[in-house]
């Protein structure tokens, strides 16, 4: 009687590209990070820097209200969370069924292997099968179901806001218990100040488009008055963002600053600091 021996286990390499960073969560893209900081220098140059009418602060102004209507597309015709979220488990039953398709055919030809030879067997050739056909979210999603938010996200959307009354406490009670979630983007107070300096810098944008490029307009006072009104109260918003941020950020435990520098955030025991 012939022997049988076990097959050959290979050591096939598994998709680890986000190996290194299963701490990490995406959560600001690139075009929402190039807004946001065009419009921090936009500010800027024009109210400490460049005196009102001349040529930099006129383009200066207009570059602030192209990237706040690329901002806006870029809300809109970005697909939600939600969205991501189920194409993401889309692709991991992919995945499974793959897996599965493949332990089936495996026990069929190795069905006289021993139980625990063949399930050897079936676990490495089926996810070596499963990862040259699939995305590497199965691995992400196998490999830590608790960092789930390592694949890119889509918080830039419009799609995500949610002002109701209890979006506000949520986030209230998370404040009041050091623990805001870390796979969040805006909260609803934080989309309340996109929505006033978006309408801000469109103040001052079709102000000083009326003063310096209507001629029955050019100096008139109550224009000037006004664009000056706009740009301090933006300056008023600006001040209670950066307090906002470093406030929340301590009080919540949840790093809010270097995602908008990086895009990424790091997923930290709460018993640490941001």
């Amino acid at each position: 009687m012939t022997e049988r021996t076990t097959p050959p286990v290979n050591n096939y390499p598994r998709n680890n590209n986000h190996s290194n960073n299963l701490q990490d969560i995406s959560i600001w893209d690139g075009v929402v990070r190039l807004c946001h900081w065009v419009l921090v220098i936009c500010f800027i140059t024009n109210y400490f820097i460049v005196e009102p009418g001349r040529l930099y602060h006129e383009i200066a102004g207009y570059s602030a209200v192209f990237f706040i209507v690329v901002r806006i597309i870029w809300g809109f015709t970005r697909p939600s969370v939600e969205s991501t979220y189920q194409d993401r488990h889309a692709s991991h039953d992919i995945s499974h069924d793959c897996h599965n398709t493949f332990s089936y055919q495996d026990r069929h030809v190795s069905h006289d292997i021993s139980h625990d030879c063949h399930n050897t067997f079936y676990d490495r050739h089926s996810s070596a099968f499963c990862d040259r056909h699939s995305s590497d979210v199965y691995d992400r999603h196998n490999s830590n179901t608790d960092n789930e938010g390592v694949c890119e996200s889509n918080y830039a959307s419009f799609r995500t806001i949610n002002l109701s009354s209890q979006a506000f406490k949520e986030h209230l009670q998370h404040l009041k218990l050091r623990n805001v979630p870390v796979q969040t983007g805006h909260n609803p107070f934080g989309w309340l100040m996109i929505f006033a300096v978006i309408g801000l810098f469109f103040g001052l944008g079709i102000t000083g488009f009326l003063m310096e490029e209507v001629d029955a307009l050019f100096g008139n006072s109550t224009l000037e008055w006004v664009h000056s009104i706009f740009a301090d109260v933006l300056y008023a918003c600006v001040l209670v963002h950066i307090a906002a941020v470093f406030f929340v950020q301590y009080r919540g435990r949840v790093q809010l600053l270097r995602p908008m520098i990086t895009g990424l955030r790091r997923n930290l025991p709460r018993d640490d600091k941001p």
